[in-house]
């Protein structure tokens, strides 16, 4: 029997539902979703008009065919970024910068009780940690400012 969704057309065969590859190998996953689309799933699967016997069933056969789909669409977008990612790259950098901003202002109110030694001591270390963090343009915005705050300690 065939069913035709969108453009593509299904067998009955074509749906996912077992829980395992043909070695009996699988992987847990658990995700969260909005209580709407658990609603529209729990009543789709009520109608026992696909072959799906769990909701599991459901989110395989969805996440097979989805894969797909992206499959197709991949070749497309190579070179072009999404508005919505661009936007999430954003708010990372933002976030990110926020993050090294609070650990410049800690370091330097924590230096402010300390001897010129430990002072000294304690900047090496810290700047010797964010080092060793990854590579990123607040990173590096975060070392200078604590080499700022180190040039001001006497020598």
């Amino acid at each position: 029997m065939k069913l035709q969704m969108g453009v593509r057309q299904y067998e009955i065969d074509d749906f996912v539902c077992t829980g395992s590859d043909k070695k009996g190998h699988s992987s847990v996953v658990s995700i969260r979703i909005p209580p709407e689309i658990e609603g529209r799933v729990s009543a789709l699967l009520a109608e026992r008009v696909f072959p799906y016997s769990t909701f599991s069933d459901f989110v395989r056969d969805a996440v097979y065919h989805r894969l797909d789909d992206l499959a197709v669409m991949k070749p497309q977008l190579k070179g072009s970024i999404h508005p919505i990612i661009l936007l999430q790259n954003l708010r990372d950098q933002e976030t990110e910068k926020g993050v090294w901003l609070e650990t410049v202002e800690r370091i330097g109110q924590r230096i402010k009780n300390m001897t010129i030694w430990e002072a000294k001591t304690f900047l090496g270390d810290q700047l010797e940690q964010m080092q060793k963090a990854p590579d990123t343009k607040a990173r590096d915005w975060a070392i200078q400012e604590l080499n700022k705050i180190a040039e001001k300690i006497p020598v």
